[in-house]
């Protein structure tokens, strides 16, 4: 099956100047990027009068997480290394920039068990 989205999501959302935006994850179209979500929660708090923003989904897959050997899959630094600067971000955003969290949920792995189903 073809991606549609592909030309326009690979022009303006993988590169820029030709350098990739961030390391890839599993997905394809998935990059680490996590100064794009204090840039977001800005972006939210300014064009939207300052609501309060609940942040209902945020993860990654690890890349070739489903072909290491257990041990490896299990000392799990990628996934690790992406929250902690996602909510490293996050909470810059809510003390350097003033922007109103009211929570924040983890994309997990039963959501990727519901979604494969």
């Amino acid at each position: 099956m073809a991606k549609v989205y592909e030309p326009i999501y690979n022009q303006f959302c993988s590169e820029k100047d030709g350098v990739p935006i961030g390391p890839v994850a599993d997905s394809d179209w998935l990059y680490v990027v996590p100064w794009g979500i204090r840039k977001l929660l800005n972006y939210i708090h300014n064009t939207y009068n300052s609501p309060w923003i609940m942040i209902t989904e945020n993860g990654v897959d690890v890349p070739n997480e489903g072909s290491m050997p257990i041990a490896q899959a299990l000392n799990d630094t990628f996934r690790v290394n992406y929250y902690s600067s996602y909510l490293d971000n996050v909470a810059k955003a809510m003390n350097e920039d003033s922007v109103s969290i009211m929570g924040y949920f983890a994309w997990s792995l039963l959501v990727r068990i519901t979604q494969e189903r």
